[in-house]
């Protein structure tokens, strides 16, 4: 023996000749195994499967034939009721004797009623005890699925039954359904029968049918409104599902299969389904890996869902969502809160919109109408639709309220329309504030004329006192001069020639306090009226929108003044803010201001534009007129008696006329007209710019 080999030690036991023997036949020991396993487990399952089909089968049957039961006990008192409809329109005392005798013989019926078009009840009869009495308190009101069911039958001409809803009574309730038939009169009343779900399911199936089955009465969405109890036996997890069909409701019975007591053989069958427990640990393991990769994909959805709504809430302004087919699928939480409807007043709902107003629907009209213009002619669609369009959106409490609103269209990668998306600002807290900083302005304006009043005040106080002093002097001097002997005519000349002095002193003040108030240049030039009153629209927007009131503007495109524009602005702002305030007292309908302008010849100063600004308001008292136009006369309280006055300076100014005459439907229509451009008068053409005294 070499020295290199070891003796083998005890236990271990060496095999030179290859592998065990065992070894060969493992695997078709193992492959017989399963495959005698899954034989049996297959006949098993089919065994299974099969009895499972017999099973439902079964339960099909039953269903079908509980629901042809209870069917046919609702058609008997359908074509009851259908066959002498009209007999007890015009008979309430038929009405009582036949219902009663209907409620002695359905046990469940719990009500019926003769009630008129407005859904009014004429007559009503309560079924006898022990069924639980509606009563009329119960019944003043329908509710809103009968009510629905009602219209439908009123409208159709045919009978309808309501959706199941709940009633509560004392310390419980019970669901009701209720059938609506015509009685077949023109506009005659129409019989409402009340049903409990629970007393059809318990009265209208055989008795024999409730020993091996569990029936129950349910909606279409899964929600059940009567069930039969099985206190000793459990459901065994089969059921069918037939439908009653019955116009207007949606009830279906369902039939569950009870367990019965254990057999010898399906525990043997457990027995030999053990085999397959490697099987169906794999098809576990399978199973659960697919659920995990299924949950974390849900997971994700849901996320991603969750923070696309969370993104969609974060946005200040409101957003809503359309399908094509026009459909709001989703809304934000700001839309919600803008306009008070709740989310799920929203959804689903096709426009109108509810907060929509008939100017919304107008102004989005005409901006669909731009765009498209736009579109055709230049291929600047996109760039209108991004500017959006001003309009006015009604809340929930009726308040109405300015709201920028900007639409896109949302394409799919192919670009397919997949719906549309609008985002509405709202602009109210802006108007106010542009509201505020316009009667801040108004008041720092008014201020300010009254700062100036003072400073000339004082100014002329200040500057004046010493010349009149000086000039009074002067003048006590010569009236001592003329007095005195020997006559002094030197000294009463200088006297005479200090009172001229002084005088002319006096005058510089005047003329200096003139000049303080001439403020700015007179800039004319050509004027669009139609571009200025379009440029004023938002101030006009706001004063309509505080008091309530319409603007009506007819001035044709291109019609060109010669004037200064900021000049013509205030007189435009000043007459139009006097409309407004006019037609306070006017009713809400009513209140329209408008503006036109046409053209007008005169011989002696050529081609005009006359401009009017009309309301629908109380008028100028005829006792007014002679002072309408006078500084520091107003017929308001808290008015300065400045606005008409500088209008017709202004007007003046400009070589017009501001005059003013009494509407024949109501209101004032104060009009005045200016030199179209180029045509301005000689006077205007050689005058150097002027100053407009403020």
């Amino acid at each position: 023996m070499p020295e290199s080999a070891a003796p083998p030690t005890r236990g271990h036991v060496r095999h030179a000749d290859g592998p065990p023997a065992w070894r060969p036949v493992v695997g078709p020991l193992i492959a017989i195994a399963l495959l005698v396993a899954a034989a049996v487990g297959a006949a098993v399952w089919l065994s299974i499967l099969d009895e499972r089909r017999q099973e439902q089968e079964r339960l099909t049957l039953q269903a079908h034939q509980a629901a042809l039961h209870i069917r046919a006990r609702l058609v008997e008192t359908e074509q009851l009721l259908l066959l002498e409809g009209s007999a007890y329109a015009g008979s309430a005392e038929r009405f009582r004797r036949d219902m009663a005798e209907l409620l002695q013989v359905n046990p469940a019926l719990l009500r019926v009623e003769l009630r008129a078009r407005d859904t009014t009840t004429i007559v009503a009869i309560d079924a006898p005890p022990p069924r639980p009495e509606l009563g009329d308190a119960q019944r003043a009101r329908l509710p809103p699925e009968t009510a629905t069911a009602f219209e439908t039958a009123a409208r159709l001409n045919r009978l309808t039954y309501s959706r199941p809803y709940y009633v509560r009574m004392g310390p419980t309730g019970f669901e009701l359904m209720d059938l609506v038939v015509p009685t077949g009169e023109v506009d005659g009343p129409l019989i409402v029968a009340t049903y409990s779900t629970q007393r059809v399911l318990d009265h209208f199936l055989p008795a024999e049918a409730s020993r091996s089955h569990l029936f129950s009465l349910l909606e279409a969405d899964g929600t059940y409104t009567a069930r039969q109890s099985a206190l000793d036996r459990d459901r065994s997890g089969q059921f069918a599902i037939s439908p009653l069909a019955r116009t207007g409701t949606t009830l279906q019975v369902r039939v569950d299969a009870l367990q019965g007591a254990p057999r010898l053989i399906p525990n043997l069958i457990t027995a030999l389904a053990a085999a397959m427990a490697v099987g169906l640990g794999v098809a576990m393991f399978l199973l659960v890996r697919d659920i995990r990769e299924r949950a974390r994909v849900e997971r994700a959805l849901r996320e991603q869902v969750q923070f696309r709504r969370a993104v969609e809430d974060a946005i200040l302004h409101a957003l809503v969502v359309f399908d094509v087919d026009s459909r709001v699928v989703q809304v934000n939480a700001a839309m919600c809160g803008i306009t008070g409807y709740p989310r799920d007043a929203l959804i689903g709902r096709a426009q109108p919109m509810p907060f929509a107003t008939p100017d919304s629907i107008r102004d989005y009209q005409a901006y669909l109408d731009r765009i498209a213009r736009a579109a055709e002619q230049d291929g600047t669609g996109d760039a209108q639709r991004a500017r959006g369009f001003e309009t006015t959106y009604q809340r929930r409490d009726g308040s109405v309220f300015p709201v920028l609103v900007v639409e896109s269209p949302v394409n799919d990668p192919d670009g397919r329309l997949l719906g549309r998306v609008l985002i509405g600002v709202d602009l109210s807290e802006q108007k106010r504030m542009e509201e505020l900083a316009r009667r801040q302005q108004e008041e720092l304006q008014q201020r300010s004329r009254l700062a100036t009043l003072g400073e000339i005040a004082s100014t002329l106080s200040h500057e004046l006192n010493q010349p009149l002093a000086a000039i009074t002097s002067y003048a006590t001097a010569s009236d001592n001069l003329l007095g005195a002997s020997p006559a002094r005519p030197d000294a009463l000349r200088q006297a005479l020639r200090g009172i001229k002095s002084q005088a002319e002193r006096a005058g510089q003040v005047i003329r200096s306090v003139q000049a303080f108030l001439r403020r700015r240049a007179v800039d004319r030039g050509e004027v669009d009226l139609s571009a200025l009153i379009r440029g004023l629209e938002p101030l006009l927007r706001l004063q309509a929108t505080r008091s309530g009131a319409r603007v009506v503007v007819d001035v044709p495109a291109g019609t060109s003044v010669h004037a200064d524009r900021v000049m013509l602005e205030q007189v435009l702002l000043n007459l139009t803010r006097n409309g407004f305030e006019a037609m306070a007292d006017t009713p809400a309908g009513e209140r329209i201001l408008e503006i036109s302008a046409r053209p007008a010849e005169d011989d002696e100063r050529g081609a005009r534009i006359e401009v009017t600004v009309a309301d629908r308001g109380r008028g100028v008292p005829p006792e007014a007129l002679p002072q309408l136009f006078s500084a520091f006369f107003t017929t308001k309280r808290e008015g300065m008696g400045l606005g008409l006055s500088l209008c017709r300076s202004v007007i003046e100014h400009h070589g017009g006329q501001l005059r003013y005459h009494p509407r024949a439907q109501g209101g004032s229509a104060f009009a005045f007209d200016l030199p179209r451009d180029g045509e301005a008068t000689p006077e205007t053409r050689s005058r150097a710019p002027a100053r407009a005294v403020r």
